[in-house]
């Protein structure tokens, strides 16, 4: 069993990036293999920059096809998450909301390869946190048949590199949705082993 954590941030060594990784150590103990990613080091052109959002003309009878899929590295970025179980989706908040390599993200895959994955969700974001969650979490609802677990909205403001890791009311709130996901993905692993033994 597998998760991935996607950080959302430019800062690969910042605050997001400190806790996410600590999420993931908390779930190796837990016997869960873990990689982590950040978002920034995939190529993803937003939605209308290169074409002229034709990929909606036919997409009632072909499906979205998106003429710039073969470009960029949206496909890579994709094939990643569809081949694991869990994923943590972290980001900090830029202007009251996700950054915007996050929004071009989700414009143009609409999360749709989180079908069936079990998600995290932890936002840092003084102000606008629980916007990003809703704008993240409606997204997934909508286009996706995915578990969210849970989340972590962290409303204190870290000016500095290596600030939240080391409070502990952050801690506390990434180990509670470490738990919650880990109980989500064993009912899971049951329900699917379950099903197997009953058919």
């Amino acid at each position: 069993m597998k998760v991935i954590g996607i950080i959302a941030s430019p800062r690969r060594d910042g605050n997001t990036a400190d806790l996410t990784n600590h999420a993931l150590k908390c779930l190796r103990v837990r016997g869960i293999e873990t990689e982590v990613y950040n978002l920034f080091d995939f190529k993803i052109t937003p939605c209308g920059v290169e074409c002229s959002v034709e990929c909606y003309e036919n997409v009632i009878a072909q499906g979205r096809i998106c003429p710039v899929d073969n470009e960029d590295d949206l496909l890579k970025l994709i094939k990643i998450i569809k081949e694991a179980e869990g994923v943590i989706l972290a980001t900090p908040c830029y202007s009251l909301d996700i950054p915007a390599q996050l929004k071009a993200y989700i414009e143009r895959s609409e999360l749709k390869e989180f079908n069936d994955k079990v998600v995290g969700i932890i936002a840092i974001a003084s102000l606008g946190g629980i916007h990003m969650v809703s704008t993240i979490t409606s997204n997934l609802i909508h286009h996706s048949h995915s578990t969210v677990a849970g989340w972590a909205i962290l409303t204190r403001f870290y000016p500095k590199k290596g600030q939240a890791i080391k409070d502990e009311n952050s801690i506390k709130s990434i180990e509670r949705l470490v738990e919650q996901m880990y109980s989500v993905l064993q009912q899971k692993r049951w329900l699917k082993f379950s099903m197997k033994n009953w058919t």
